[in-house]
């Protein structure tokens, strides 16, 4: 019996769609404590339109690693961090992408006591396991390991087809020519951002709980797709379910998560239906909803009676 070859792979995408539905359920049913409300995010994040289209229209596996870092969320919020490193492991070995999330799990590290250090090697021994049927099959171990490295020097271009910060550098006359000084300092100014978040979590002893977990997480995604260089159109697909996920925490700024998978829904519709276009208008616009975001998470972790009141907002 034949089929079109790209409906198997679709089919798998879709699984793992219903598998994100079942993290959301279990995290915002953490949350709130109220199924009613768990099963209608769940069924809602099914109808994003990234969610339809990265997997049953697209054929694109983000699904399958965004649904181990959503469980990964999860674990880390029941406090249950052998179970988080391994889902962050699982996604490790579908998609490099899965590198947005760590800097939460990093922050974790010096606030969690459950977290130890050497809970960092789970990953790496996770995707070793996971390599392993490609070394049987033939492949050398060296191809398996470098893959990602492969991968990361694929692309030369500052974006390709997201709207973040490059869609607007790439309009100076000076771009192409410094593309890979911008890259450096594009790389150090993230790190510097993840560094500050890190100074005021250690200095004002910030104590994780759900909501600040899922913050933290939600900001980690959004800064790195924001600022890095060479970001493509799906890598936002965890955060655009996160977003609406965050609307459990506080439901009254509703713009926010509208603004984040618009942004995703305007590049996918682009890239599927009309090509790679310009996109520097929509990223400034997009630049305001990420300083903005990014405010609001400093002023919860700088002030200790906002993160009491946070799920008030």
């Amino acid at each position: 019996m034949k089929c079109e070859p790209l409906i198997p792979i679709k089919i798998v995408s879709i699984i793992f769609d219903f598998m994100c539905a079942l993290a959301t359920y279990k995290i915002v049913n953490k949350i709130t404590n109220n199924k009613n409300t768990a099963m209608a995010f769940s069924v809602l994040i099914l109808w994003l339109p990234t969610v339809i289209m990265n997997g049953a229209l697209w054929g694109q596996c983000d699904s399958i690693y965004g649904a181990f870092v959503l469980f990964a969320i999860y674990y880390l919020m029941e406090n249950k961090n052998i179970k988080a490193f391994i889902m962050l492991g699982l996604a490790f070995a579908f998609k490099l992408q899965a590198v947005f999330i760590l800097p939460l799990f990093v922050l974790l590290l010096f606030r969690n006591k459950g977290v130890k250090w050497y809970y960092f090697f789970i990953p790496i021994g996770v995707v070793l396991l996971a390599g392993l049927p490609a070394v049987i099959a033939g492949q050398s171990i060296t191809s398996v390991l470098g893959i990602y490295g492969g991968q990361v020097e694929t692309y030369n271009a500052l974006t390709a087809n997201f709207p973040n910060i490059y869609s607007i550098i790439i309009k100076l006359p000076f771009a192409e020519e410094y593309n890979g000084l911008i890259t450096i300092i594009g790389i150090l100014v993230t790190m510097l951002v993840y560094f500050a978040i890190w100074l005021v979590v250690i200095i004002k002893k910030v104590n994780f709980d759900e909501k600040k977990i899922l913050l933290v997480g939600l900001w980690s995604i959004i800064i790195a797709t924001f600022l890095l260089p060479r970001m493509h159109d799906r890598y936002m697909y965890i955060a655009d379910i996160l977003s609406v996920i965050w609307l459990v925490v506080n439901s009254k700024n509703k713009l926010f998560p509208l603004m984040i998978n618009l942004t995703s829904t305007i590049t996918y519709l682009g890239f599927l239906f009309f090509g790679e276009g310009d996109y520097s208008a929509w990223a400034v616009i997009y630049t305001a909803t990420v300083v903005e975001f990014t405010v609001y998470v400093f002023r919860v972790l700088l002030d200790k009676k906002k993160l009491a009141e946070v799920a008030k907002e």
